[in-house]
């Protein structure tokens, strides 16, 4: 049987926090995320993962407590004991779903999905001291990024002809902040679409100057899907597309 969702509110030091105040809120920290129609969570990690480890590993499910047993640092041990756990707590809290509701399996390109309910989509994400988390009846891509002082890839291996052009004529930290922009965005539609890093994102063009972000894939629109950045806090960026006729989350 898969374990049950774990509330997460009652990890050591953690706030719940409704919106993100001016300064950003210390860290840990768990907020609902304002996505439209899809459920977003976002878990920020305390600096000591210890306590947090200790709490979470119980609740772990065999195959992921196995996986973070194979890393050597702490923290990337509780990157990926708390993605499961947010996700446990997002589904529990979108969907209502049960801890017998919760078996995981894989589909055959490898991406994880819910055994017992098909119809429910989620997506997952952590950088730095950030783990995110969406759900939603339809297909979702998230990704976040902790903002580094250098770019996680080479602007040459992300950004489009136009888009590497706009970048070249910006200056530090608005050259930063677009890069990471666009690659939160090409991540997110990329992780939705099933593509993953199999699809170069240099195919990939961003219009970010209109109501909505539009894309194009080699020059013809890429239809039905809604892109959009994700409120994030000080320090971090966040993308999220699903698909456009999907139907939102609701509790039953």
């Amino acid at each position: 049987m898969a374990p049950a969702p774990i509330d997460l509110r009652t990890l050591p030091g953690l706030v719940p926090v409704a919106a993100w105040p001016e300064p950003a809120p210390a860290r840990p920290c768990l907020h609902a995320l304002a996505a439209g129609p899809v459920e977003v969570q976002l878990l920020g990690l305390p600096e000591s993962p210890e306590a947090w480890l200790a709490r979470l590993a119980p609740a772990a499910s065999r195959p992921r407590l196995d996986r973070a047993g194979r890393l050597r640092a702490p923290m990337d041990a509780l990157r990926c004991l708390a993605a499961e756990a947010l996700l446990r707590h997002a589904l529990g809290e979108g969907f209502g779903l049960q801890a017998e509701d919760l078996a995981l399996a894989e589909d055959p390109g490898g991406k994880p999905r819910l055994r017992c309910h098909p119809g429910i989509h989620f997506n997952l994400s952590h950088s730095g001291p950030w783990v995110a988390c969406a759900v939603h009846r339809g297909p979702v891509g998230l990704d976040v990024e902790e903002v580094r002082d250098r770019n996680p890839l080479p602007a040459e291996r992300v950004l489009a002809p136009a888009e590497l052009r706009r970048f070249a004529q910006l200056r530090p930290p608005a050259a930063r902040a677009f890069f990471y922009r666009l690659w939160t965005l090409k991540e997110s539609l990329l992780k939705a679409m099933g593509s993953g890093l199999g699809l170069d994102p240099r195919r990939l063009a961003l219009d970010l100057d209109g109501p909505a972000v539009t894309a194009s894939l080699d020059g013809a629109p890429v239809q039905d899907w809604t892109l959009a950045p994700l409120p994030m806090p000080e320090g971090a960026m966040g993308a999220l597309c699903h698909g456009s006729r999907a139907r939102a989350p609701r509790n039953p």
